[in-house]
This record gives structure tokens, sequence and C-alpha cells, in this order.
């Protein structure tokens, strides 16, 4: 009996060496491998409000500082950032949705209304007389839409009570428009076409003045060499034009004063008040350094502020308040456009969608059921 216990009392002091070599080892890491720095930055997400349903399916989705909205199969609600439902209007044939500022737009493809929304219900709906080609929705509430073909086209713009006080006629033959947008002000416009009246297809930015309802030509440029416009956006008094190939800016007298080659493919791209950023998906060799899970941050003179890397590809892109919400995967990563990360959270599950609400720490996350507002302690 006695050696039964001796051996008994061997084996648990063999255990309790092992653990303590163990927790030796575990101590020896976490004294020489720990960032601190890091572990600050693994945010804390405090979820808010009631929680959202949310179908991976949903058509659109947009978030303002109190709240934000989602386009469903057969209506389009307003969720205040408690997750409280504020307004819900039936809609039809999943039209299409877009967002800016407090507003967004949703119109029927081929329609001839297109219906404004903001916090509060419908703001206005606009009426055109033939099938609208382009549309586009500034942050203040003006709304471009342009019908015709290929030979005419008319280009209607409204104001942010609804009222018509520009159409004009646009005749350009063998063009057909692509994009189009008008600054925060009201006070001037561009529209984008594509031109397929050559051997090759080519793009051409024309932008106008506005004054009361007369839209002035001020001046056109051109995109050769079979570069595609993707993306144009005013930002303060600048234009901003994005193709697969190079990124311009145009100041408010239409003359472009900076533009910067894209080596590599850009995969999301989100325009702030006063910078933007850009995330890029591959590889280039003229861009060393640069890959999959870069972000830039550029200035409206596109002067480089600053990039963030991560190790993974990024899969959601945001910007707001003098900083970019980064999704990559899992992993959710608020970044100043100065460069500095304000805060990092692995997400336990897939993320579909990703905003700032009313500040940097204050979000809204989207999954494949729900959507849930967060802070960020």
């Amino acid at each position: 009996m006695s050696r039964t216990n001796n051996r008994q009392t061997s084996t648990g002091a063999k255990i309790a060496a092992v653990l303590l070599v163990a927790a030796a080892i575990i101590l020896f890491i976490a004294l020489n491998f720990f960032d601190e720095e890091e572990y600050i930055e693994q945010a804390q997400l405090t979820a808010i409000g009631s929680s959202v349903p949310f179908a991976r399916n949903t058509a659109g989705f947009h978030a303002i500082n109190n709240g934000f909205f989602m386009l469903s199969e057969n209506s389009i609600s307003f969720y205040s950032n408690t997750g409280q439902l504020a307004m819900n209007r039936p809609v039809t044939g999943r039209p299409a949705f877009s967002g800016s500022g407090s507003y967004i737009v949703a119109l029927e493809q081929g329609g001839h209304n297109a219906y404004i929304f903001n916090e509060h219900g419908e703001a206005y709906t606009a009426t055109v007389n033939s099938p609208i080609l382009n549309h586009s929705l500034g942050e203040s509430g003006h709304l471009i839409l342009i019908t015709g073909n290929n030979h005419q086209q008319t280009l209607y713009l409204f104001e942010p009570r609804g009222q018509l006080v520009i159409t004009s006629n646009l005749t350009h033959s063998n063009r057909m428009p692509i994009a189009s947008h008008i600054s925060n002000d009201g006070r001037r416009m561009a529209v984008a076409f594509l031109d397929f009246s050559g051997a090759e297809l080519n793009f051409i930015v024309f932008l106008y003045s506005i004054d009361g309802n007369t839209a002035t030509l001020t001046a056109s440029n051109s995109y050769n060499h079979n570069q595609v416009l993707g993306e144009m956006r005013f930002i303060n008094n600048h234009l901003i034009t994005v193709s697969d190939k190079e990124i311009r800016s145009y100041n408010e007298n239409g003359v472009i004063v900076a533009g910067v080659p894209v080596d590599a493919y850009i995969t999301h791209i989100s325009f702030a008040n006063s910078y933007f950023a850009i995330a890029l998906s591959q590889n280039s060799p003229n861009t060393p350094g640069e890959r999959p899970g870069t972000v830039i941050f550029y200035d409206t003179n596109l002067n480089r502020l600053s990039s963030f890397e991560s190790d993974n590809r990024i899969t959601g892109l945001i910007a707001n308040h003098n900083a970019a919400l980064i999704t990559s995967r899992r992993e959710l990563t608020a970044v100043v456009s100065s460069g500095s990360t304000l805060w990092r959270r692995i997400i336990t599950h897939d993320i579909i969608h990703a905003s700032f609400l009313s500040s940097t720490h204050e979000i809204i996350l989207a999954g494949n059921n729900s959507a849930q507002i967060f802070t960020i302690n």
C-alpha cells in the first residue's frame, strides 16, 4: 500500500513539474513576444439597441450618422442608431439603389421614376418622360437623371426639394453616358461618356458650371489607350476620376492638376470630404511593397497621405470621419487618413457590410442574418 502511495506521489510530482515548466515557457513567451500595442488595438465591441434581421441577398445598404437604410425585395427601410424601425416604404421590382450623404435613391432599371428618401421618409419623386440611362445622387440631395440613346441625350437636374431646375439636351452621336456627379453646393457637374465612334473605345469627361437654370460646358477631357473609367466624384473643389490605369484630379476650371498611374487592380474606392481611399487586390512589379490587402489614402491633389497593409484581401472599405473602416475577411480595422490605426477587432463571423455611424467609435455590422450597432470601447 505504501509503495502505491509512493508511486502516486512520484507521478503527481512529475505532473506538477511539467506544469511548472510549461508555465515558465508561457511566461517567457509572453514577456518576450507579447505586443502591448497590438493588444491595446483589440477593441471591445458593445452591442447597443436592437438587432435587425439582415439577409445576405439584401439589395441595398447605406449608413448615415444616425442610422441606416436597407433595401429588401419588397421594401425600403430606415433604422435608427438603436436599431428601431423608423421608416418602411413598399417597392416593386428590386429597384436600383444607391446612397450619398443622408439620402438614398431607388429607381426601376429602365423606368421613368426615381424615388429619393432621407431618414424622415420620401423626400421627393423625380419623373422624366423617357427611360433613365444614368443617374447620380449628390450628398446634398441633388439628383441627375439622363435619358435618351446613343445619338441624343437629355439631362435633368433636380434640387433637394424635388424641383426640376435644369433640362439640357446633350447631342453626342455615338456616345453613351456611363457616369455623372454633382458637387455638394450644386454649382458644378460632370458627365462621362463612352465614345465608340472610332476604332477604339474611349471615355470623355465633360465638366459644367451651374448658374440658376443654366448648365454651361467649361471643359472636356478624354481617356485614350482603352482606359476604362470606373468612378468619378467631386471632393471640395476638385473632381476625382478613376480608371483602370490612372487617377486624375481636375480643378474647378476643368484643368487636370494631377495624375497618378494605377498599376494594380482597384477593388474598392471610398470618398470622404477631403480625401479618398482605394484598396488594391494584386501585386505589381511597378509598385514594390503594394500587395493584396493594401489601402492607399490620397488628398484631392493626389498626394499620397499614407497606406495600410493587411495580410488578407480587402473585402470592405468605407471612408468617413477622417478615417477608413477596413474589412479584411473577419478582421475589422479603423485607420485614420494619416495612417495611424485607431482600433482593430477580429469578428467571429463573416462581415457583409460595415460602416461608421456618428463617429469612428460607433459602427454598424451586417452579417449573414442580422445587422447590429456597436460602440467601440
